[in-house]
């Protein structure tokens, strides 16, 4: 058991929520659906962070997103879901729990993202950017915080 209560698995069917915290480069607008770029890992890195919350109503969530964005210096803009059994649907994908302190309650990983070549062959779409369009084209409509 993780120190948020939570099994150390993420079962297939738990909800994980991706947070964005700048609205115009993460989703579109109405009908609001996530961008790639939400989904897109850090530079060399092969995870993204995610959190776990499944039975957790749009109140919690939203706590949950704005102290995840506030450790970055930033304000929540909006959050989209997606099963963790859709993600593990996509090429190589995993997601996996990590609770590193009391500070990350409810954090996972979606896993085993492509890495990230320099060079492209113009006119293809790199593995890495394939699998973003796949997570965002999965996931829930973004749900909003207001202004």
């Amino acid at each position: 058991m993780l120190p948020s209560g939570l099994p150390e698995d993420v079962g297939d069917d738990e909800l994980v929520a991706r947070f964005a915290r700048h609205d115009s480069k993460y989703f579109k607008r109405p009908p609001y659906r996530p961008k790639r770029d939400l989904f897109m890992p850090p530079r060399d890195s092969t995870d993204l962070s995610v959190s776990r919350v499944s039975g957790k109503d749009e109140k919690v969530i939203r706590e949950i997103g704005e102290h995840v964005v506030a450790q970055a210096g930033d304000k929540l803009c909006g959050w989209c879901t997606i099963t963790a059994g859709k993600v593990r649907a996509i090429k190589s994908l995993g997601v996996v729990s990590d609770e590193p302190d009391d500070h990350h309650h409810f954090h996972a990983h979606i896993s085993g993202f492509p890495v990230k070549l320099p060079l492209i062959v113009p006119g293809e779409k790199s593995e890495l950017i394939q699998v973003c369009e796949d997570l965002a084209e999965e996931a829930s409509d973004m749900s909003l915080v207001g202004g």
